[in-house]
């Protein structure tokens, strides 16, 4: 029996509008992380390109740790839909505080494996710029699992305004301290190197969760959500990570083999670690499209399984492809047209890097051709997981990357002929073309609505 429809938005449900007017504030917020990323590598260029790369190397392996405990505490967003779908307000705090405990109890895997593991998981010829950064990202690494926990509670009602005026400011205040601690300032401050790009994310971020968690505590019309519930809750707690606990080890497993990928690559010669370093943030820029409109479509139809209106899904889906489709040729087409523009960011002249310049644009169009399917892939996976099919996604994660992605990429670069952009020109759209014709079979078999998260706690 459905209830009563609980619109996030004025527009019909499951139309364009309403997909748009959710997910545009989160592209945004997603473009600022994105752009956070961005502008470290970028202003890291301008200190010393081996500081670049292994600022990109050393992340990669930072991302291991902080992708998997982001993706336990993104379900909160799950369960804040459901619950709000179905009118269960008062329980709408429990699980995000669950997850903001989560977030700190992590610390006892970050501290011990930021100062033990970094020598043994970065690249050798990445040490000497890499090492530091590394430890401490890994120092506060629990921020960044507990910001995306604050934000679900924001996300999965629809209220995602103040989600990206938290990422807009950090993400001003990331690109003055990287200027600041990164080239120094005569005379007063000492150039720090990835050290200073390091410190300068990590407050920033910090800054950006506050924005966020002080109205969570402290406005009285959140009171209602139950915010100010912070008690542990093992049974709650224990469902987050039944659902979340998938999605991380997907993601966990999924970016171990991408560092070892970054491993391998760095270990093969500089330049196919410069041209790898650039199209894979070029590819990180672009991805705050699909990255917002993953987390839109999720809070979207995680209200309609609260609210047992699952007629307005495959709208709402239809929806979401044509918005991707309209973004992704507004943004991409400056590239297409001038490559030479970007590529120019984070390279000298032209005449003198003639062979990086032309494997760095044939990279970045195998990268354009990956975000293009990739984005299809993730609007399915954001279904997905608003029915809590997290496993099914885990499965294709692992399995997809390795077995399409990495696993070739491998026995190309040790054992055929290859060039810097090679793998991005040819294995990543075809692993990716394979990952979403597996998304999509699921989609179609109609079993990926798993669990109702909202009735399992209606009396928690």
């Amino acid at each position: 029996m459905s209830t009563q429809l609980n619109q996030l938005t004025k527009f019909p449900s499951g139309s364009l509008k309403e997909i748009a007017i959710i997910s545009f504030p989160l592209m945004l917020n997603a473009l600022s992380v994105n752009l956070m990323l961005f502008f470290d590598r970028l202003i890291l260029s301008q200190y010393h390109v081996d500081a670049m790369t292994a600022a990109a190397g050393a992340g990669m392996v930072f991302a291991i740790f902080q992708f998997g405990g982001m993706g336990i505490t993104s379900i909160a967003e799950v369960f804040v839909g459901q619950h709000n779908g179905a009118g269960h307000y008062d329980k709408i705090g429990v699980p995000v505080w669950q997850m903001v405990w989560f977030s700190v109890f992590l610390n006892v895997i970050y501290w011990p494996a930021g100062f033990l593991l970094g020598e043994v998981l970065i690249a050798p010829p990445l040490i000497e710029h890499g090492l530091d950064y590394f430890e401490v990202l890994m120092m506060f690494a629990f921020i960044f699992p507990m910001l995306v926990a604050i934000s679900s509670f924001y996300i999965g009602r629809g209220q995602v305004k103040i989600v990206t005026f938290a990422a807009v400011i950090g993400n001003i205040l990331n690109v003055g301290l990287d200027y600041i601690l990164v080239l120094g300032i005569d005379g007063v401050i000492e150039p720090m190197g990835t050290i200073g790009a390091a410190i300068g994310t990590v407050i920033a971020s910090a800054v950006n969760l506050m924005i966020m968690f002080v109205p969570f505590l402290l406005l009285k019309s959140n009171k209602r959500f139950g915010t100010l519930n912070a008690k542990f809750n093992w049974p709650v707690m224990k469902q987050c990570l039944q659902v979340g606990l998938p999605t991380a080890i997907g993601h966990t497993i999924e970016i171990t083999g991408w560092s070892l990928l970054v491993y391998l690559v760095a270990s093969k010669s500089k330049d196919y670690m410069v041209v790898f370093t650039i199209a894979q943030t070029f590819f990180i820029i672009y991805a705050f499209i699909t990255d917002g409109l993953q987390k839109g479509v999720t809070a979207v139809v995680a209200n309609f399984i609260g609210g047992k209106h699952t007629q307005y899904i495959t709208k709402t889906l239809i929806s979401s492809i044509k918005l991707l489709c309209l973004m992704e040729l507004s943004l991409l087409l400056p590239y297409l047209l001038f490559p030479d523009v970007f590529i120019g960011l984070f390279l000298d002249d032209k005449a003198n890097n003639s062979f990086l310049w032309e494997h760095t644009k044939l990279a970045i169009l195998g990268a354009v051709i990956e975000f293009g399917i990739c984005g299809m892939t993730w609007v399915l996976g954001g279904v997905l997981t608003a029915g809590g099919d997290t496993k099914y996604i885990m499965w294709v994660n692992i399995l997809g990357v390795w077995l399409t992605g990495i696993l070739p990429s491998y026995i190309w670069l040790t054992y055929f002929p290859s060039t810097p952009s090679s793998i991005y020109l040819y294995i990543f759209p075809c692993s990716a073309l394979i990952n979403f014709g597996l998304m999509f079979w699921r989609y179609k078999s109609k079993k990926w609505i798993k669990v109702d998260l909202s009735r399992a706690h209606a009396s928690a």
